[in-house]
C-alpha cells in the first residue's frame, strides 16, 4: 500500500470492534488485522439480500438484466448497504463482484453458461462475420434503450473481468489513476454488485459465498480494520471512509501516509 510513517496516535483512539452485523445479528466472526476484508463480505450481504427476488432465482435464467429490465430495483434494494460507506462501493465492485465472477467462472464452458443465464450469448455478426454479444431470442422483446444498456453493462463487466488478474496486483493508488478503472464509480458499482450477485444466483454459485461472515455495524466514528486489504487501520468518520489509515508498532498506533479511496 506505500504506507510510510507519519504520526503516532499512541493508545488514545482505540480500535472500534462492532458488536453486531448489518443484520443486527451479534459478531461471530470479527473483522480484524488478516482475515477476511470487509469488502468480500460486503458482496456476500448484497447476494443474500438479492437472492430472494424473483429475478435472481434459477428460473429467471435467460431474462436480460439493466436499466429498463429490473437492474433499478435490485440497485435499490442493496444500496441501503452501502449508505454510510459510499466510499467503498466501487471496491466491493472491483475487488469483491469482479473477484467472485472470475472465480465462478473458471473455464470457457463456465462463463458460456453464466452468459447465457443472463440472457446474453454470442453470434457472429451476418454483415461482417465478427463474434458479437447479442441478447438471446425471447417472446417479449426488451426496449432498444434497455437493450443497449444490458449490452452496455455486460460488455463493461466483460472487459473488466478479463482485466481482473491485472488489477488485481494494482495499489489502491494506481487503481484510483488507471483510465480503464476510474469509470467503475460509485453507480456503476451498483451495477456491477447486483449484476454479478444475480448472475451468481442464476448459475447456483453462492454457496461458498454464503459462508462468509456477514459485516459489522458502523454505529459509531473511529478506527476499524482497513476494508479493503485488513492489512490496517482505516478511519470511519461516522458518513464515510476516510483516507486516514494507521498501522501497529509496538503498543503505539502510527499514522502513515493517506490512501484515498477514490
Amino acid at each position: 500500500m506505500g504506507l510510510m510513517s507519519k504520526s503516532s496516535s499512541g493508545g488514545m483512539d482505540e480500535s472500534v470492534r462492532p458488536v453486531r452485523t448489518v443484520t443486527g445479528r451479534p459478531i461471530i466472526d470479527q473483522e480484524d488485522i488478516g482475515t477476511q476484508p470487509r469488502r468480500g463480505r460486503l458482496m456476500s450481504a448484497a447476494i443474500r439480500i438479492l437472492e430472494p427476488h424473483p429475478l435472481a432465482q434459477q428460473s429467471a435464467s435467460g431474462l436480460p438484466l439493466g436499466d429498463g429490465t429490473g437492474m433499478e430495483e435490485l440497485v435499490d434494494l442493496i444500496r441501503p448497504l452501502f449508505a454510510r460507506e459510499r466510499m467503498l462501493t466501487r471496491w466491493v465492485a472491483i475487488r469483491g463482484a469482479l473477484l467472485f465472477l472470475d472465480m465462478s467462472t473458471p473455464d470457457d464452458e463456465s462463463w458460456e453458461n453464466l452468459v447465457g443465464a443472463m440472457g446474453l450469448r454470442r453470434a457472429a455478426d451476418p454483415f461482417t462475420n465478427e463474434m458479437r454479444t447479442e441478447l438471446l431470442p425471447m417472446k417479449d422483446t426488451a426496449p432498444p434503450a434497455a437493450q443497449e444498456h444490458v449490452l452496455g453493462l455486460f460488455s463493461s463487466i466483460a472487459l473488466h473481468v478479463a482485466d481482473y488478474e491485472r488489477v488485481s496486483n494494482m495499489s489502491v493508488q494506481a487503481v484510483n489513476s488507471d483510465a480503464d478503472w476510474v469509470r467503475v464509480n460509485e453507480a456503476v458499482g451498483l451495477d456491477y454488485i447486483a449484476w454479478v450477485a444475480v448472475a451468481m444466483c442464476r448459475t447456483n454459485c453462492i454457496e461458498p459465498v454464503l459462508r462468509m461472515p456477514e459485516p459489522g455495524m458502523l454505529e459509531r466514528s473511529g478506527w476499524y480494520t482497513d476494508p479493503l486489504f485488513a492489512k490496517a487501520e482505516r478511519f470511519w468518520d461516522g458518513t464515510d471512509w476516510t483516507a486516514r489509515m494507521r498501522v501497529r508498532e509496538g503498543r503505539r498506533n502510527i499514522e502513515v501516509d493517506p490512501v484515498p479511496l477514490r
